[in-house]
């Protein structure tokens, strides 16, 4: 008998939409139609917990059609039939995939190759453009750039000097490129957060630009053995490079020494994992062409690392939370806090009403209480390991120093306490 997927008082409603759809069915499919889309995917997230792809409920529903069934008892039974069908396939068709993926950089010559980065256990090669192309069969990679130009208006693609390659194991490109984009998220974090850290990011253009120093790919190579190749595009946008960033030893090195504390996956409820995220979030705003998008891509890092999610993401709450980091800088001016007042009024408007006033300074300042927030994470990750001591840590600090002695006198007397029971 197969698992109850939805709870009594939801099966009346799913039962409406799978009767629905069964009726819907015009023999070969589904018309495109708003009343259709709805309901395929009402019935693929109804599910609590998980959701089911548009192409999974029109395979299950088209079964049922088959075998002349029609009730929610019978969908959960043909799901459980289908879903075990995919995985057994997907065991059958794994195998390795390595994608290519164009970095718009220069590598010094002293930099020895290959130099690999690794991050979430995964290592990122950085290769030559002759390098990546003896790893593929020469025709088949040429009748790829002539599809590739056929579906993209007859442009050509520009292979560029210099790619990092990753792989994974799995049965299709997408499903492999969703094991590694976590970490490429984090990589790309990294290497933006090593890169524009500081001063060296500041930047004052005469119009709203990205920020970053390596611009987001615009496509990749996937790569299923030397004959296999798929042309994969990225959702970013294009935006001329102005000047290329140029890899040198040193460099390389602070890029390592930042992504030290992340080579491997981080636990879920550690304090890595909030890093990881807030670079994430970081290589983002980077990437982001207007201000209003950098700017709030920002302030969600800030978030993160604020843990403003147990305070309900009071914006009160993030800036006070800053605010305590002017008194670790020792400033020689009074601070920033009615600065930051009034950057959570800008976020509020932002984000509540739609108003997009966001300046280059804005945007600046935002960065740089971003920086300080995330060196002050990698310094302190040890003392505070897990997302517990960060929100302890953010609960005390505003405590005073008594209140703070309390809270350490009876933690030392439960634990006292527990040992001897």
């Amino acid at each position: 008998m197969a698992a109850r997927l939805w709870k009594d008082d939801k099966r009346a409603a799913v039962q409406k939409d799978i009767s629905f759809l069964l009726s819907a069915y015009n023999g070969t499919g589904w018309n495109v139609t708003v009343e259709n889309r709805l309901a395929m995917t009402e019935l693929g997230c109804s599910i609590d917990g998980t959701k089911l792809e548009r192409n999974v409920v029109m395979q299950v529903l088209q079964q049922m059609i088959a075998e002349q069934k029609t009730s929610i008892d019978d969908f959960e039974i043909v799901l459980e039939q289908v879903v075990h069908e995919h995985e057994h396939r997907r065991r059958a068709q794994v195998g390795k995939w390595t994608f290519f993926i164009p970095i718009e950089l220069d590598v010094a010559a002293d930099i020895p190759l290959p130099t690999t980065l690794r991050v979430f256990g995964r290592d990122f090669v950085f290769q030559t453009q002759a390098a990546v192309r003896e790893q593929m069969d020469a025709e088949a990679l040429g009748e790829m750039l002539l599809r590739w130009k056929f579906y993209n208006s007859w442009e050509d693609i520009h292979l560029p000097a210099w790619f990092i390659s990753i792989s994974t194991y799995e049965a299709e490109w997408n499903a492999a490129w969703k094991d590694i984009e976590p970490a490429y998220d984090v990589f790309r974090g990294l290497i933006e957060f090593t890169l524009c850290f500081g001063p060296t990011g500041w930047s004052f253009p005469q119009r709203e630009e990205p920020r970053r120093k390596i611009p987001h790919p615009l496509w990749m190579i996937a790569s299923k053995g030397r004959l296999a190749l798929e042309p994969i595009l990225f959702e970013a946008d294009e935006y001329p490079l102005k000047e290329r960033f140029t890899l040198t030893p040193d460099w390389l090195n602070a890029i390592l020494e930042n992504g030290k504390a992340l080579r491997e996956l981080p636990a879920k409820n550690s304090t890595l994992s909030v890093l990881a995220d807030a670079l994430r979030l970081y290589a983002i705003a980077m990437d982001a062409r207007s201000n209003y998008a950098c700017f709030l891509g920002l302030w969600q890092m800030v978030e993160a690392i604020t843990r403003s999610e147990t305070t309900r993401g009071k914006s009160d709450e993030v800036v006070s939370r800053l605010s305590w980091h002017r008194e670790r800088m020792k400033l020689p001016t009074s601070g920033y806090a009615a600065i930051l007042k009034r950057l959570a009024d800008k976020r509020n408007n932002l984000v509540h009403r739609g108003i997009h006033d966001i300046t280059h300074d804005d945007v600046m300042f935002m960065k740089f209480f971003g920086d300080i927030v995330l060196v002050w994470l990698l310094g302190v990750y040890t003392s505070l390991p897990t997302k517990t001591h960060l929100d302890e840590f953010y609960r005390l600090r505003s405590q005073g120093k008594y209140s703070v002695r309390a809270a350490k006198e009876t933690a030392q007397y439960l634990e006292d306490f527990t040992q001897a029971e």
